[in-house]
C-alpha cells in the first residue's frame, strides 16, 4: 500500500522515477475523484519528510503552471489552478507538515461527485 512506502526510505527513492507521472495525475485527474485526492496526499505526505521529492515535484508543478497560462492558447485554465493549489500545499507540507486534507472530505467530495453523475445518468434516461 502507498502508505507503507512511506516508511520505507528505498522505496520513496525508487517512486522517484515516477514523480512526474504523479504529477501528472494529481493535476489533471478530475479534481473530485477520490484517487485524485488519495495521490495528493501520498505525494504531500512524502514531501512532508522528504525535501528531495518537494522540490522536484515544486519544478514539476512550477512548469505545470507555466504551460497553462490563461494567455496560452493551449493553456488549461482548471489545470493552472490546480498546479497553482498544489504549490502552495507542497510549502505548506514542508513548512508547517500539516496534514492538509482529511479523509472525510475525501469522502464527501466523492460521494457528493458519484451522486452529480448518478443523478445526470438518471435524467439523461
Amino acid at each position: 500500500t502507498l502508505a507503507a512506502l512511506l516508511d520505507d526510505g528505498d522505496s520513496i527513492d525508487e517512486l522517484e522515477a515516477l514523480l512526474p507521472q504523479l504529477a501528472h495525475l494529481t493535476t489533471r485527474l478530475p479534481a473530485d475523484w477520490l484517487l485524485t485526492s488519495v495521490l495528493e496526499r501520498f505525494v504531500l505526505r512524502v514531501c512532508e519528510s522528504n525535501v528531495h521529492w518537494a522540490l522536484q515535484l515544486t519544478w514539476i508543478a512550477y512548469s505545470g503552471l507555466e504551460e497553462n497560462r490563461p494567455e496560452v492558447s493551449t493553456g488549461d485554465a482548471e489545470v493552472h489552478a490546480r498546479c497553482a493549489a498544489l504549490l502552495h500545499r507542497i510549502e505548506q507540507a514542508v513548512v508547517y507538515g500539516a496534514k492538509m486534507v482529511n479523509r472525510d472530505t475525501l469522502r464527501s467530495a466523492a460521494l457528493a461527485h458519484n451522486v452529480r453523475r448518478w443523478l445526470d445518468e438518471l435524467k439523461s434516461s
